[in-house]
């Protein structure tokens, strides 16, 4: 892993911007309907509760967000939640899983099968991918503000080993990357956002207000450029980028299966495809695990994935 980085004071001017822009969403709160903010403060109270029975003894959820896409029978959620069944150490932490649902058939089929959901229907209707990244941003900011420590993790992410020694406590803010080289030979890591560790302090509260404003000013942007620059704008954030090969991806996969803790289906956007590819290194991981100590440190040495294929 990489050493964490201490960044910049925030610009003055982006600071002045989303003072504005913020007071401009704060009157726009006290001037909604009596109805409008009643089901904000009963949304609010319910993901509290939620969080308050999910939560571990040291304030910690994990955290993720479906669409009925990924959640009915046979599906990615489905995928996701026996990964964390075969994974090493990774059974516990379904016991602190909140799933996160946009729409009323995928809240409904989280109910059957899991004891945490928390549903988004009346409160963000008709969620496009733009607009669930920036409901995203504000539902990180929210859980943070009522103190507890956030995993993200999105439900196309694998989990096969706990990712838990990966979270430097001294830290901000721990993600998974991609990286690429620049001309001259340098590595520059990028946020992806497949899973992530915030610590729920004042400054990581106000660097989620910070990338809900820049959402709302810049709407094209994705959502890891909206990460990075909100980064490269504030002081004193520290933040941790994990190498690929402890969390790795269809995009960058981990090179060494006796390291990955988690692997995400990304650069597979058709879901149908996904599901195929998720099953493959399920698939590949109960083999794994099934071997001798011996065959299995064999296997290690010429290991690579058989997923993607037809992504």
């Amino acid at each position: 892993m990489k050493g964490l980085r201490k960044l910049k004071q925030p610009n003055s001017s982006l600071l002045i911007m989303l003072l504005f822009f913020g007071g401009l969403l704060l009157y726009h709160s006290l001037t909604q309907s009596a109805s409008t903010r009643t089901q904000f403060n009963s949304k609010t109270i319910e993901l509290a509760e939620v969080l308050r029975r999910a939560s571990t003894e040291s304030s910690t959820v994990v955290l993720t967000i479906v669409n009925s896409t990924w959640a009915k029978p046979d599906s990615v959620l489905d995928l996701f939640l026996q990964s964390f069944q075969i994974g090493y150490h990774t059974k516990g932490f379904l016991n602190h899983l909140v799933i996160v649902t946009t729409d009323e058939p995928a809240f409904s089929y989280c109910k059957s099968i899991h004891q945490y959901c928390f549903d988004l229907t009346k409160e963000f209707p008709n969620s496009n991918y733009k607009m669930l990244s920036r409901r995203k941003t504000t539902l990180f900011r929210q859980v943070l503000h009522l103190g507890y420590n956030l995993i993200f993790t999105d439900a196309d992410v694998m989990w096969f080993r706990s990712p838990l020694t990966h979270f430097v406590s001294g830290g901000d803010i721990t993600t998974s990357c991609n990286y690429y080289t620049d001309g001259a030979g340098n590595r520059i890591e990028r946020a992806d956002g497949g899973i992530r560790f915030v610590w729920s302090k004042e400054k990581s509260v106000y660097f989620y207000q910070y990338a809900d404003v820049m959402t709302h000013l810049y709407p094209n942007l994705d959502e890891q450029t909206i990460f990075e620059s909100t980064i490269r704008e504030m002081g004193d954030m520290r933040v941790e980028y994990v190498d690929t090969d402890y969390f790795g991806g269809f995009c960058q996969p981990s090179k060494d299966i006796s390291k990955v803790c988690t692997m995400q289906a990304n650069c597979c956007e058709n879901t149908e495809k996904k599901v195929h590819n998720l099953s493959l290194l399920l698939d590949e991981w109960k083999n794994y695990t099934a071997l001798s100590p011996e065959r299995r440190e064999a296997a290690e040495s010429s290991f690579s994935w058989k997923a993607p294929k037809k992504c």
